[in-house]
């Protein structure tokens, strides 16, 4: 029985209930009552709903642990990120001073040049003297 049949049923009741005694009628209205919820019941056995509840429920512990595995390899990239950033810094000093030991180098190098362009002037001039 559905919603309408029980509110048409209701209705007819109701146009009856002046020839009938009030608590023959609530009786009545009781039994129609009882009687649609009984089929409301039966349409959706509790065991589906159960089941339905159950799966929801499956559902949602998959989605909530995979928001945990998202969150453990969040904070393990982090880490890994700080890590990246511990290297790059080191690496940073290293091209400092590497810098640092190519400038000597360089004024090493452009100082030795100049002495042995000396060197060469010296020896040049000494032979020129002799020859």
């Amino acid at each position: 029985m559905s919603y309408s049949m029980f509110g048409t049923s209701v209705l007819n009741q109701t146009e009856r209930a002046a020839d009938m005694s009030m608590s023959s009628f609530m009786d009545q209205i009781d039994q129609q009552f009882n009687l649609t919820m009984n089929l409301l019941d039966s349409a959706v056995p509790s065991r589906d709903v159960k089941r339905w509840a159950d799966k929801w429920k499956a559902h949602v512990d998959t989605e909530e642990q995979h928001i945990e595995e998202l969150k453990k390899e969040e904070e393990t990239q982090r880490e890994e990120l700080k890590d990246l950033a511990e290297q790059e810094n080191l690496l940073d000093l290293k091209i400092g001073r590497l810098t640092k030991d190519l400038e000597v180098v360089e004024a090493t190098k452009k100082e030795m040049l100049k002495t042995v362009v000396r060197n060469d002037i010296i020896v040049s001039m000494a032979l020129n003297k002799f020859l």
